[in-house]
């Protein structure tokens, strides 16, 4: 047996226990393929869930968690695959539409502040697409010069932004034809004529 061989077979009675370096001997290389890619497999679940225990965060070694097939749990116990860091970020992102939606649009109607656009004729989802552009451009100017001159919105706020209104826009694109496509309000209701 050479070194390598020796070392596959103190992993896999790590694993299996020493009946393993007993049974080795007699198994064909199929059998032996399919105990190393078990091995395997086991060695990517203990990495996925020594990266969950560190939240899938960067563990400072400069080692992040793998990204795919990590497996968490969200509400409910449904199984979802991704990065846990992803989940957590949705519910950071939810806070955000909450606390703004309180802000900014009335209590009966939640898209107030977005469907406002329509007594300037623009249609709702097209008026946010002008605020997805508006972020878009922010982030834009950040990536060529690398520096921010407000503070008081960082890169994170801006991309955080760019997610719900990309959100928002699918909302007021869903709901365009819901009143049978008359959202068109007349001019004059907005700019009054004046004598």
């Amino acid at each position: 047996m050479n070194d390598e061989e020796v070392k596959q077979l103190q992993i896999m009675a790590d694993h299996f226990g020493p009946k393993v370096f007993e049974a080795y001997r007699t198994m064909t290389p199929e059998e032996i393929k399919k105990i190393e890619d078990i091995i395997r497999r086991k060695e990517m679940k203990d990495k996925v869930n020594y990266s969950l225990r560190l939240g899938g965060k960067n563990t400072g070694t400069g080692d992040t968690a793998p990204i795919d097939k990590i497996i968490t749990n969200d509400q409910g116990g449904k199984q979802s695959h991704g990065h846990p860091r992803f989940y957590e970020i949705i519910e950071e992102l939810k806070q955000v539409h909450s606390d703004k939606n309180h802000d900014y649009a009335s209590a009966k109607n939640p898209l107030s502040n977005l469907t406002a656009s329509k007594r300037m004729e623009i249609p709702p989802w097209k008026a946010c697409l002008i605020r997805i552009q508006d972020k878009m451009s922010r982030l834009e100017e950040f990536a060529c010069k690398d520096e921010l001159k407000v503070k008081d919105e960082s890169i994170t706020d801006t991309l955080n932004d760019l997610a719900n209104y990309a959100i928002l826009c699918r909302i007021l694109y869903e709901e365009k034809d819901k009143d049978g496509g008359n959202w068109h309000i007349p001019t004059e209701a907005v700019f009054p004529k004046t004598d």
